[in-house]
């Protein structure tokens, strides 16, 4: 497969938003970036400055909006807004502290984190909040859409961490983490290149510290 015909995301999660420091839950819960998180969006595009990029996707939240925006005016992009971009929602548990709900969970904790990653993403702690697999899909479907026609193409999406978590570990490529399967810090990011079908995951960078996935490692959507 030759890399020109492989489109390229930078996915990166937004920075800090409100509630974030203070470990509350927001799933879909609308709420702005702090100062800090301004700051750590600002200092993310001067890192990527360099990098060309043909478009800027961003999930409608608007402290991710408000992130793409600091991007786009740096490199002089205009923001897409993606619904399938949005966090994965939590139902009952948005809005509630991290640690309250999981005192309130403990009992179900146990049980969870005796499955396997695959049964994690099928899990719902509630009825009323979406799987894994389902915040999952959302991601791969905006993939797929925009890579149709784009190869060769570079992309910068802003989104969010559990629905960054739960698509590598749906992809066989992390472990699940947590309750929801959060994986990146603020404005942490990935470097995914895909034909559409395969996915390869150069590298996963959060708080300066770059991990590299076995350089190019490939998985195929399931």
């Amino acid at each position: 497969m030759k890399v020109n015909a492989l489109t390229t995301f930078y996915i990166v999660r937004h920075g800090e938003a409100e509630g974030n420091k203070e470990g509350i839950i927001l799933g879909p819960l609308d709420l702005p970036l702090t100062p800090n998180g301004i700051a750590q969006a600002e200092a993310l595009a001067e890192t990527l400055k360099d990098i060309h990029f043909d478009a800027a996707f961003s999930s409608v939240l608007q402290r991710a909006m408000q992130t793409a925006n600091i991007f786009a005016k740096r490199l002089h992009l205009a923001v897409i807004p993606a619904h399938d971009l949005k966090e994965r929602f939590v139902g009952c548990f948005q809005g509630r502290g991290l640690r309250e709900v999981q005192s309130e969970l403990k009992n179900k904790i146990v049980g969870f984190e005796e499955l396997n990653n695959k049964e994690k993403l099928d899990y719902r702690f509630a009825a009323d909040i979406e799987s894994g697999n389902q915040a999952a899909q959302r991601l791969i479907s905006f993939l797929i859409n925009t890579t149709a026609g784009n190869q060769g193409k570079c992309f910068l999406v802003v989104t969010h961490t559990a629905i960054i978590g739960n698509f590598l570990v749906h992809l066989g490529l992390i472990d699940y983490q947590g309750l929801f399967g959060n994986c990146l810090e603020n404005t942490g990011f990935l470097i995914l290149r895909t034909d559409g079908i395969k996915f390869f995951v150069d590298e996963i960078t959060t708080t300066g510290t770059t991990r590299r996935m076995d350089l190019f490692k490939a998985a195929t959507v399931p």
